[in-house]
Parts: structure tokens; C-alpha cells; sequence
């Protein structure tokens, strides 16, 4: 059993996997930061690109108490190594930066959902990029129409020029209903693209909660929908047509039942008791 995982982590982890590839699993690093300090909560975020992995530790406080930060790993060989910690050029305290994250090559997103930029708690990302060794802030992404307590950047996923932010607690389509915002980067220059809701928002649906994509698609959580039963949960799938995103598809279950969550970790699992960290 790899380190760090409790016996039913694990079980649950086999459980979704192919026996032979379960038989091939061995652990080849544990990775800690350089410099470790206790509630900093390294490793409540997660996610790999090749040979470079970025780990979140939301409650680190270089830049004052639950600032956050996010550190980045690289593989030689069969070897991790520590390349770079990453923090906000604006770190504040418990702006919980690291909460996710998210790498694509040599591009990384990082979310501070309390960031208080534009309203208290709105939220923002942060992308970094790689030049050699050296990691350096290239944007930081809000909302096109930021609010108070939005949470815009609690979720994160980037697929080339493309990058996704999940503001779940937005309101458009009723109290904490969410959203999510598509930013590309031409020439260095990142630029709103398009604000994602559901067809069919409702309070408390949570849509956002998760994000993940890949090229012209991407897939939205939203585990607090009531379609099968009380928080039986969904999942969006969006396209793009040019510069134009269209909802695709509505996800939901063969066999929904309330409380089954179905969308909560499309681009994570479970963090700090409610949901613990990995990010894909």
C-alpha cells in the first residue's frame, strides 16, 4: 500500500482499477516540501504534466497566515527533485492559495478561492510558466463579473492556451448555483473567453465544484444537483466551435440515488476531511 494511504483509501483506489494494473503499482517517491511547517497542508492539491508534478499547500504562510503556496516537483530518471516554490505576487493572508492546481507542460494554475481582489472571498488563479528551470507569475485571472463569497478559483484545469476556473457559490442561476470561466492565452496575454452555466441552474447545484478539460471539451461538476434525489449530482460537458462554447451533454448516473455526490471529483477527489487532494 503506497505511503500516506489509509487501507480503505487504497481499497477504493483498487477497486476502479484493472487487476494488472493494480500488480504493476509501486511507489516511486514520497514528496515533501524543503520547507515543511506544521497546518501547512502540502499535498491538499495535486496534479502531473510529464515529468513535472505541482502540489498545493493551501495553508502555508509565506505571505501571512494561510497565504498559501504551491510547490513544483520535476523527474529525472526515476529521481524527484523540488524545482520551485510558487506564491502569489499579491499573497495576503488566507487567501488559501493552493487549494488547486493544475499543469499543462511548462504552464501551471494555481487557485486562491479567498483572494479578496475584487469583493471579499471572489476569488482568483494564477498562472506561472517555465523558462528553463525557472518558474515565473505570468497572469493572474479573475472574473469578468466578480462577487462577494463566488469562490471563483476553488477549481482549476488548463489543456494548452486553455484554462478553466470553477467559481461554484456564484448565483446566476439562483443562491451558490456556480459557473465556470474559460480564459485562452494568445501571445503570452490571457483574456476571458466565454462564463459556462448549466442549461437547467438551481440553488445549491454547485456547478463548478470540479473542472477538468481537453482540447475543445471540457467537463463540469455540479454533485449538489437534485436530478436523481437530494445532491445525487451531475456533471456538464461543454464544446467549442471556434471561439464559441455550447453545452454538449448533461451527465448523470445509470443508477442515481440521493447523496451520491455523482460529479464531485472530475478534476478532484476528496480534500481536508470533505475532499482530499487530487487534481487531473
Amino acid at each position: 500500500m503506497p505511503d500516506g494511504l489509509t487501507a480503505a483509501d487504497w481499497a477504493q483506489i483498487q477497486s476502479q482499477l484493472a487487476p494488472e494494473v493494480v500488480a504493476a503499482i509501486t511507489e516511486q517517491a514520497k514528496l515533501t516540501a524543503s520547507d515543511a511547517a506544521a497546518n501547512d497542508n502540502f499535498g491538499v492539491s495535486v496534479a502531473v504534466s510529464g515529468d513535472t508534478a505541482v502540489i498545493g499547500a493551501y495553508q502555508d504562510d509565506d505571505g501571512g497566515s494561510n497565504s498559501g503556496s504551491a510547490y513544483v516537483f520535476t523527474r529525472s530518471g526515476e529521481v524527484w527533485s523540488e524545482q520551485a516554490k510558487l506564491t502569489a505576487s499579491d499573497a495576503a493572508a488566507n487567501d488559501f492559495f493552493g487549494i488547486s492546481v493544475a499543469v499543462s507542460g511548462d504552464t501551471a494554475v494555481i487557485g486562491a478561492y479567498q483572494d479578496d481582489n475584487v469583493g471579499s472571498n471572489s476569488g482568483s488563479a494564477y498562472v506561472f510558466t517555465r523558462s528553463g528551470e525557472v518558474w515565473s507569475e505570468q497572469a493572474k485571472l479573475t472574473a469578468s463579473d466578480p462577487a462577494m463569497n463566488d469562490w471563483f478559483g476553488y477549481s482549476v484545469a488548463i489543456s494548452g492556451d486553455t484554462a478553466i476556473i470553477g467559481a461554484y457559490l456564484d448565483d446566476d442561476g439562483g443562491s451558490n448555483s456556480g459557473s465556470a470561466y474559460v480564459f485562452t492565452r494568445t501571445a503570452g496575454v490571457w483574456s476571458q473567453q466565454a462564463k459556462l452555466t448549466a442549461s437547467d441552474p438551481a440553488m445549491d447545484d454547485w456547478f463548478g465544484y470540479s473542472v477538468a478539460i481537453s482540447g475543445d471539451t471540457a467537463v463540469i461538476g455540479a454533485y449538489q444537483d437534485d436530478d436523481g434525489g437530494s445532491d445525487s449530482g451531475s456533471a456538464y460537458a461543454f464544446t467549442r466551435m471556434g471561439v464559441v462554447w455550447s453545452q454538449q451533454a448533461k451527465l448523470t448516473a445509470s443508477d442515481p440515488a440521493a447523496n451520491d455526490w455523482f460529479g464531485c471529483c472530475g478534476g478532484r477527489q476528496w480534500r481536508h476531511g470533505r475532499h482530499r487532494g487530487v487534481e487531473g
